[in-house]
């Protein structure tokens, strides 16, 4: 018996599953931060990863629903790239740059490096540890050159092509950088802005297709790479089974609290993702005990404590970046 879905749960459900995604980001990065657990536990968390590959595959669908109000709007695609840039860029600045003169007082200021580091593109010249930011803003630039490509009937020949291209050129010498490992991650976001016309129709898939194919994919590469030592490309194929998998639990729940809940956190994606680097780093420096007692539980307690904090700060620079946006006319 074929079981197929509604394709819509990706679109209806996006904010909730973006909401996984920023949680599946925060456990990742546990191990990260030298929160002591079980070694079983660590690999479990750190796999937690592909929660950027459901945050592209989202991003996919969402740029093409954007994208596509170009022309019903009659705007630019100049002023289009500068919208989606400054929705990224605003949070980054509000916050990276109040650290950025903390950090001041323990290490010398260098101008250029700041600039760089608040035009999002910093990591990309090893300034900075959110590579996801620059992989999501070099998408927005490549969306309007390669949007006729998979609005088009061929457009799955197409996704091929481009998934083939970035696999290859990731995987060319010296392909150690981060711009290689950040085309690595494209083909998922390409793979959702190929798919966004079959969500907004609210086509079915099938589930052999969207889960079960990518895990049995998966298990194959996983250990052909851990045994004949190949070099198959992971990433992806996790997002687009587990992306399948929340969005399926969502629908079947009808939770009204957990959708709050995930949608909250949803809201917020963005400016967890950067607290989470920036503060947790900060406060770091501290030291976690009263006295001669030591609090931190094998550094547990700096973590929630930290993620908690993280939580607040990205509630109150989301609203305060949405009044900028309102002000710029960005909204």
């Amino acid at each position: 018996m074929r079981i197929t879905f509604n394709l819509g749960v990706f679109s209806q459900y996006r904010t909730e599953l973006m909401g996984v995604a920023t949680l599946l980001i925060i456990v990742c990065h546990m191990p990260l931060f030298g929160v002591i657990m079980p070694n079983c536990m660590s690999t479990i968390l750190g796999a937690g990863g592909f929660g950027v590959d459901i945050f592209l595959f989202l991003s996919g669908i969402g740029m093409y629903n954007s994208y596509s109000s170009v022309r019903v709007h009659k705007q630019t695609i100049l002023h289009w790239l500068l919208k989606r840039y400054m929705r990224i860029v605003c949070p980054l600045i509000l916050l990276v740059l109040p650290f950025t003169i903390l950090n001041s007082t323990r290490e010398n200021l260098q101008w250029g490096i700041v600039v760089l580091k608040l035009s999002g593109f910093g990591p990309l010249f090893g300034n900075g540890a959110l590579w996801f930011i620059p992989c999501i803003l070099l998408l927005y630039l490549v969306t309007p050159f390669v949007n006729s490509l998979f609005c088009s009937k061929w457009r799955w020949y197409w996704l091929a092509v481009f998934s083939l291209l970035c696999y290859v050129y990731a995987y060319l010498p010296p392909n150690s950088s981060i711009f290689h490992f950040i085309l690595n991650r494209w083909p998922i976001y390409f793979f959702g802005y190929s798919l966004s016309s079959q969500v907004k129709e609210k086509k079915n898939g099938s589930a052999l297709l969207y889960i079960l194919l990518p895990v049995i994919v998966y298990t194959l590469f996983y250990v052909l790479n851990h045994t004949l030592g190949f070099h198959f490309c992971l990433f992806g194929l996790q997002g687009i089974a587990s992306v399948s998998i929340f969005a399926l639990l969502i629908n079947k729940l009808k939770s009204r609290k957990l959708n709050v809940t995930l949608g909250f956190v949803g809201a917020i994606s963005l400016e967890s993702y950067i607290t989470n680097e920036y503060l947790m780093r900060y406060l770091q420096r501290f030291s976690w005990s009263i006295g001669n007692m030591d609090i931190s539980f094998g550094n547990w307690t700096f973590y929630l404590v930290g993620t908690c904090l993280c939580i607040i700060l990205s509630v109150y620079v989301n609203k305060l970046s949405r009044k900028i946006f309102d002000l710029l006319k960005l909204s």
